[in-house]
C-alpha cells in the first residue's frame, strides 16, 4: 500500500512510540442499530470506500481507489497465507496506508501495530475503528527512517515503502529484520530494475526506485534470513490490457514489474 513519503527526510514522530492499542468501540444501542442498517443496505465494502473518500478528500480519486480492491492481498495470501492464519499472531504493518490490510486480510484476533507517515490517517483510523469497519490495530504516525523496533512480530509487512525514491531498502532492511521474531516472516514488495526500461517506454515508472533482485536476496541472507519466496505480482485489476501485458512479459521474458519477497528467520 502506498504511503505519502514526499517529506520523509524532514518528518518526525508525532504520536507516542507505544500508543494505547485501539479496540473496537462499544456503540450505543441506537448507533449499533444504525451501523447494522448501513451494513445490510450498503455492505462493508461500500462503507470503507465512502469513509476513505470522506477523510482523504482532496486527493485524486484514482489514488484513493488504488486501495479499494479485495484482490490487493491475493499474492500475499498465496505466499504467506498459512502464517496469517496462525493464532496468536503479532503483525507489524509498516507503511499501512488507509488500513486496507486491516479491512481485507481477515486478521481477526491478531495483534496489529501499524504506522505510516501520513497524518491524515489518524482521523481515518479513528473513524474506521469506532465503526468496526477494520480489524482493530494500534496506529502511529512515523516515517520509516525513524522506526526502531521495541518488540518482535510473527509477521512484518512492509507495504510499497520500497517503491519510494526517498527510501533505500538496503539502509533500513536490517531494522525491519530485527523486528521479526524467531520463526517469523518478513514480507515486502519491490520493483524489479529489469522491468524499468519497458515501463519507461510505456510512460510509467520514472518516479519509483527499482532494485536488483539478486542483491536484495543477498542482503536478506546476510542478515541470517532464508528467502522462502520471490513471487511476481501480475496485477490486481482482474483483467484487461494491463493484466494481459503483465502475464505476457512474465511468461515469455521472465520479467515482472513487481516482486514480493518472503523471508523467514
Amino acid at each position: 500500500m502506498r504511503t505519502n513519503l514526499s517529506s520523509i527526510a524532514a518528518r518526525q514522530n508525532v504520536l507516542p512510540l507505544h500508543p494505547q492499542r485501539a479496540q473496537a468501540t462499544e456503540l450505543s444501542p441506537a448507533a449499533a442499530a444504525h451501523q447494522a442498517l448501513l451494513h445490510r443496505r450498503y455492505g462493508k465494502d461500500a462503507i470503507y470506500e465512502a469513509t476513505l473518500h470522506r477523510y482523504l478528500a482532496g486527493r485524486p480519486k484514482r489514488e484513493i481507489d488504488f486501495f479499494i480492491n479485495p484482490r490487493r492481498f491475493d499474492l500475499m495470501h498465496s505466499v504467506i497465507g498459512d502464517r496469517l492464519a496462525q493464532r496468536p499472531l503479532r503483525v507489524l504493518n509498516a507503511g499501512s496506508g488507509p488500513f486496507a490490510l486491516e479491512f481485507y486480510a481477515a486478521l481477526h484476533d491478531a495483534t496489529i501495530d501499524s504506522f505510516d507517515i501520513d497524518e491524515q490517517l489518524v482521523a481515518l483510523h479513528k473513524s474506521l475503528t469506532i465503526r468496526n469497519v477494520i480489524t482493530p490495530c494500534a496506529f502511529r504516525v512515523m516515517d520509516v527512517a525513524s522506526y526502531e523496533p521495541h518488540e518482535v512480530y510473527d509477521v512484518v509487512l512492509v507495504n510499497d515503502v520500497f517503491y519510494s525514491k526517498h527510501v533505500d531498502l538496503f539502509a533500513v532492511i536490517a531494522t525491519f529484520a530485527s523486528a521479526v521474531a524467531p520463526g517469523g516472516v518478513l514480507y515486502f514488495d519491490i520493483q524489479d530494475q529489469r522491468a524499468g526500461p519497458i515501463w519507461r517506454l510505456l510512460g510509467k515508472g520514472n518516479a519509483t526506485r527499482r532494485y536488483d533482485l539478486s542483491a536484495v536476496r543477498a542482503a536478506l541472507e546476510a542478515l541470517g534470513f532464508k528467502v522462502e519466496a520471490v513471487a511476481p505480482a501480475l496485477g490486481i485489476k482482474g483483467g484487461g490490457v494491463d493484466a494481459v501485458a503483465r502475464r505476457f512479459l512474465w511468461r515469455w521474458l521472465g520479467i515482472a514489474n513487481n516482486f514480493a519477497f518472503a523471508a523467514t528467520r
